[in-house]
């Protein structure tokens, strides 16, 4: 017993080791050197071709910023696919941001991103069929004008307090129509949520419902659902309203969280409001858009898939977590969830069915861990679990 706890232990401690993986890249577009970090998950060893998001920071922030105010990496080393978070350039004043205006003239960062896309295809084993652009602030403006100018390369976007252009509008002609989830704070003093015109400081933006709407255009979806998420976060003084279209002419789906009382900052471990874990929430929409992973089919054994069996393919959000947490897999019948501290310890089990659960962990520690997932039939999955408080 004591070995099999020392092989977790190392086992975990390894999956760790591998799981903190960022590293920063140059390259040249238009006589510029633009710089990115770039998260490897661990699921890149496996050689298989991952997703991408493509994250981009806020007006006078970085690729830096980015990476630690979404808290994304966390959810990218569990559910398998890469995040670059690039850096724009001196848009004003020597101030760091994006130039998102389609009309043409200054840096041309549809271009920039463009040619990341290609060149991390070539670098690392990115799957340039599944690629998805969010962003914060001026980024989120940003990965707007990528949804319009990219239609073919981007396939869905997630802008979180976007100051999204206005003027791009007569200019926004996607090949076909791309979905969204948007994210934006009814008390955002920086990107009003209703609008602002252009002043001496700042240009104008478009209105976050406004823009919403006119993102769907002509696209026939039944009538929005509308659901509250469970006000965890009592003392953030907002609360998240979710209106949710799907069963549209196009096959796309569009979401819109509308955080009342919501300031300018990114939902979720960094921001004001905790009740939504943003980077959760948009890797879950970008999966369902078909950001999923194809690691099952792929690593399964040929005595496997001629007996029927199949790998529980896991995602646990959020990541990190507080009390609960839910579990989905890609498994119909029933399983058992073993969590292991980072001794090896199983410090809870729970058993469930069907392809999502919850686990309750109010009563572990800060701290890393594993989870373990065991189908009835078919080999275990381990996942990493940070729960921090």
């Amino acid at each position: 017993m004591k070995r099999l706890s020392i092989l977790l232990f190392a086992l975990v401690c390894g999956f760790f080791a591998q799981a903190q993986s960022t590293i920063t890249g140059n390259l040249n577009v238009d006589g510029r050197n633009r710089s990115y970090r770039l998260r490897i998950p661990p699921a890149a060893s496996s050689g298989e071709p991952l997703p991408l998001i493509v994250s981009l920071h806020g007006f006078a922030l970085s690729a830096n910023s980015q990476e630690s105010s979404s808290a994304m990496n966390a959810i990218a080393d569990t559910a398998g696919f890469y995040v670059v978070y690039p850096n724009g350039t001196a848009v004003a004043l020597f101030l760091q941001g994006w130039n998102d205006d389609l009309s043409g003239g200054g840096v041309d960062d549809v271009a920039f991103i463009d040619a990341l896309i290609t060149e991390l295809g070539n670098t690392h084993n990115v799957d340039t069929s599944r690629v998805f652009a969010t962003g914060f602030s001026n980024g989120g403006g940003m990965s707007v004008a990528l949804g319009c100018a990219l239609s073919g390369r981007i396939k869905a976007i997630a802008p979180v307090a976007a100051a999204i252009n206005p003027d791009n509008a007569p200019l926004c002609r996607p090949a076909s129509f791309r979905p969204v989830l948007q994210i934006h704070g009814t008390a955002d003093a920086i990107v009003p949520y209703t609008g602002a015109p252009a002043t001496i400081f700042y240009p104008a933006t478009a209105p976050a419902e406004a823009f919403f709407r006119a993102w769907i255009g002509t696209d026939d979806c039944a009538a929005p659902v509308i659901s509250s998420l469970p006000n965890s976060g009592a003392l953030d003084f907002s609360t998240v309203t979710k209106a949710s279209l799907s069963s549209c002419t196009s096959g796309q789906a569009y979401e819109f969280y509308r955080v009342v009382g919501g300031d300018h900052s990114i939902p979720g471990p960094g921001g004001q409001n905790k009740d939504l874990y943003s980077s959760a929430a948009i890797w879950t929409f970008f999966r369902s858009q078909g950001g999923a992973s194809a690691r099952l089919s792929n690593t399964q054994t040929a005595q496997e898939q001629q007996s029927g069996q199949a790998l529980a393919a896991v995602s646990l959000w959020p990541n990190p977590a507080s009390d609960a947490v839910q579990l989905q897999t890609q498994t119909e019948g029933p399983w058992t969830a073993a969590v292991y501290d980072s001794q090896g310890r199983q410090v809870a089990l729970q058993a469930g069915s069907g392809l999502q659960g919850s686990l309750h962990l109010g009563h572990l520690n800060s701290g890393l861990y594993q989870v373990l997932v065991q189908p009835e039939n078919g080999r275990g999955t381990a996942v990493p679990l940070h729960i921090q408080r």
